[in-house]
């Protein structure tokens, strides 16, 4: 038997685990790799690597290695039935990872890997791990069997990255809840002319009059050379995903119809596909000893099902956390769940949310999809942030008191609506200046016993905000109407629960404060609808809008008066 003894043992040497390595091996920590295949070795993707993957890579220097790879800068979205494109370009992150690129992971996957062993990683192919070895409640390590005979591996932490399909973190973690999943599968054809260097992304799925939440892809995958497939999210038990493969070779049908590069298309290799799981599912936060990450934890994007990038992030996760632990002896569990939900702080509530899109999606992909791809307002930057993860955009310095408001604000909301926190957090950016120009003045004019006020004056500036994005009915058709009507009910939508909030959000503020509050919002509002209705410009009521917070600056002043006084407080104007 070959025993080997490391700080940290690692199963899975898929982009989480080799990125979990990479990084332990900087810091001087002793790793072994496990994985039961020899590398390199095939592995079922839709091979497409964003600009957050990008980045991430270029910090494990495999960047160089994948420059012969297409490289993509924008997404096309295509109604597939009405034949109409919109493009949206990729989001640029980093100083050279400029755009996206498609790799098939047969070699992104050996890259990584020759990462993490140029690091100081022991790398130990096909070495298959049969069993977790146990002391107790805690995990010491790995019992694993190789061509040359047994191998134990003793490590002070263990993680697990076995991906979607792995075994051995279920002999120990409680299984998770059911919910919703996703299904892909993909195949590879050859094409005899060039291959324009985008995602392109199809919507709806044809499913036979089945609504479904997912899209057709095709990406560049080398010298004519095409990754085409479709993926679908269905609610757990649900008997629509033996039907993928079907809907698939609907698709493709499809595609040869309307795409000219299609036509003449060779598949070559046959048709694969795998589970997408998402929510951040049990995390082994009950095991001393032992992590998860990337699909064996449940990190995909809940709205794309891309992968990569949070299996990297999360292996780099992980490894910050068994390194401070082996240090400190920080909790190596509670932090590891503190800081993935942090990193994923949508992956859970959005996994929640998708057996209500599953029923609905064949009516509203196309609709999401037209919104990432309009001109820029804050439906289109909040669902970009969620979606192709553009990275934040930086804003100057912003009052204290805006501050602090602001995240009072967030708190309210997300006691009752946290999605909706998710996209506040999305805009956040664009939003907080506007309600720092705007409400700037008032701090200081607010006395001490109008504080309360805080949080509704803010909810009420940002729905200020948002009902400035409320556009006039578009005169356009097919994908660019049903994405002016989307930008519509998206910000509508987020309208209403930030309306519901910010009048609940008076139940703590003194009543004479309440009243004049809401008389006063109404008569903004009617203002602001009128001026919707007539198409006027819209710039001149933020004046509007400052003169009426002096107004109810002004009347918390005079009601506190009133107090020390002990006389009637005034009304609010009619």
């Amino acid at each position: 038997m070959t025993v080997e003894s490391v700080d940290v043992a690692i199963i899975g040497a898929g982009p989480a685990g080799s990125a979990a390595a990479h990084r332990l091996a900087e810091k001087g920590l002793r790793v072994a790799l496990l994985d039961r295949h020899r590398f390199p070795r095939p592995k079922t993707c839709g091979d497409g690597l964003t600009p957050r993957a990008m980045e991430l890579l270029e910090h494990m220097g495999v960047v160089d290695e994948l420059r012969p790879y297409p490289s993509i800068d924008s997404i096309v979205s295509v109604d597939l039935f009405a034949e109409e494109a919109l493009r949206s370009r990729l989001p640029r992150r980093g100083e050279t990872a400029r755009c996206g690129r498609t790799v098939p992971r047969t070699v992104l996957d050996e890259a990584l890997r020759r990462s993490a062993g140029r690091a100081g990683a022991l790398l130990l192919d096909e070495t298959e791990a049969r069993t977790l070895r146990r002391d107790g409640t805690r995990v010491v390590g790995v019992d694993a069997v190789s061509p040359t005979g047994p191998v134990r591996v003793d490590a002070a932490v263990t993680i697990v990255a076995e991906g979607a399909a792995g075994r051995l973190a279920r002999t120990v973690v409680r299984p998770a809840r059911r919910q919703a999943s996703g299904i892909a599968v993909r195949q590879y054809f050859t094409v005899p002319g060039p291959i324009e260097p985008s995602f392109r992304v199809y919507l709806p799925l044809p499913g036979a009059g089945m609504p479904l939440c997912g899209y057709g892809w095709v990406f560049p995958a080398g010298d004519r050379l095409l990754n085409v497939g479709v993926g679908a999210f269905f609610e757990p038990g649900s008997e629509r995903r033996d039907r993928i493969r079907s809907i698939f070779e609907l698709f493709v049908g499809r595609l040869r119809d309307i795409e000219p590069f299609m036509r003449h298309a060779a598949s070559c290799g046959v048709v694969e596909g795998g589970i997408i799981p998402i929510g951040l599912r049990a995390h082994g936060s009950d095991v001393h000893g032992m992590l998860l990450v990337g699909d064996a934890v449940g990190v995909p994007n809940p709205f794309t099902g891309e992968g990569i990038s949070q299996a990297i992030e999360s292996g780099r996760l992980a490894a910050e956390c068994a390194a401070e632990h082996l240090d400190s002896r920080r909790p190596l569990a509670s932090t590891y769940t503190e800081r993935l939900r942090a990193a994923f702080p949508s992956a859970g509530r959005l996994a929640d949310w998708l057996p209500w899109l599953a029923e609905r999606g064949g009516i509203r992909s196309r609709e999401f999809w037209g919104i990432l791809a309009s001109d820029g307002d804050l439906a289109h930057h909040a669902l970009r942030a969620m979606v192709v993860e553009e990275p934040p955009v930086a804003h100057p310095p912003i009052d204290r008191n805006t501050r602090d408001a602001w995240d009072a604000a967030l708190r309210h909301v997300h006691a009752a609506h946290p999605l909706l926190v998710e996209y506040l957090r999305s805009i956040e950016a664009e939003v907080i200046v506007r309600i720092d120009t705007l409400l700037r003045r008032s701090w200081s004019a607010i006395p001490a016993d109008g504080a309360d006020l805080a949080v509704p004056i803010v909810l009420l500036t940002v729905v200020w905000i948002l009902a400035g994005e409320v556009r006039a009915r578009s005169e356009s058709t097919g994908i660019g109407a049903r994405s002016s009507w989307a930008r519509n009910a998206f910000t509508l939508g987020a309208l209403d629960l930030l309306l519901a909030r910010t009048f609940a959000s008076l139940a703590s503020v003194p009543r004479s404060h309440a009243i004049a509050f809401a008389e006063l919002a109404g008569r903004l509002f009617s203002n602001r609808l009128a001026a919707h209705l007539t198409r006027a410009d819209l710039d001149p009521l933020d004046e509007e809008f400052r003169a009426t917070l002096d107004d109810l600056v002004g009347l918390v002043r005079a009601d506190a008066a009133a107090k020390r006084a002990n006389v009637e407080p005034p009304c609010a104007p009619v």
